[in-house]
């Protein structure tokens, strides 16, 4: 994420403010084109509906497919003693020419024209409601905040998780 040297802080991405955002990019920087990034990552990269995620997911439409993306419950990491709603995110690397253009697009303004234009733009995945158009794809049972009182979650078999992937 950054390097330290004495009392000076380099950042090798100033501009991305999120390790999970950070390690994204860097995973499709270093890819070849064609190659599958998969990563699990928090519920935020998907949910959120702030105007930076949104530029994020765009970004990321332009760089990559996305391929899939599965909500884990929160007991699958109950082995370190947490209990925190995880991502599984699977985007395999563009043509980085189609890249380049597509990031461009973004840039302008016009990437879910250019995208639409071949059936690859998700406006569901931009906005942030990519599991509420997909709820096959949460490995639980989906808790809103008024159900939790706290905050939306997912409970669920951790032992589970690797067949309901499967059956998918």
């Amino acid at each position: 994420f950054c390097t330290r040297t004495g009392g000076l802080t380099r950042f090798h991405k100033p501009e991305i403010l999120s390790a999970d955002q950070y390690f994204l990019e860097t995973a499709l920087d270093q890819v070849k084109d064609g190659g599958v990034v998969s990563m699990i990552v928090h519920g935020g990269i998907l949910n959120s509906s702030s105007h930076g995620a949104r530029e994020f997911r765009e970004k990321l439409l332009s760089r990559a497919e996305f391929v899939d993306a599965y909500r884990l419950p929160g007991e699958a990491f109950k082995h370190t003693h947490t209990s925190v709603v995880a991502d599984v995110l699977v985007l395999r690397k563009r043509d980085s020419n189609v890249g380049d253009t597509l990031l461009n697009a973004q840039k302008r303004g016009d990437l879910e024209a250019v995208l639409g234009a071949f059936d690859g733009y998700d406006k569901e995945l931009v906005v942030g409601n990519y599991f509420e158009s997909r709820p096959e794809r949460v490995l639980g049972t989906a808790l809103t905040a008024v159900e939790t009182g706290w905050r939306s979650t997912v409970t669920g078999d951790p032992e589970k998780i690797a067949s309901s992937i499967e059956e998918l």
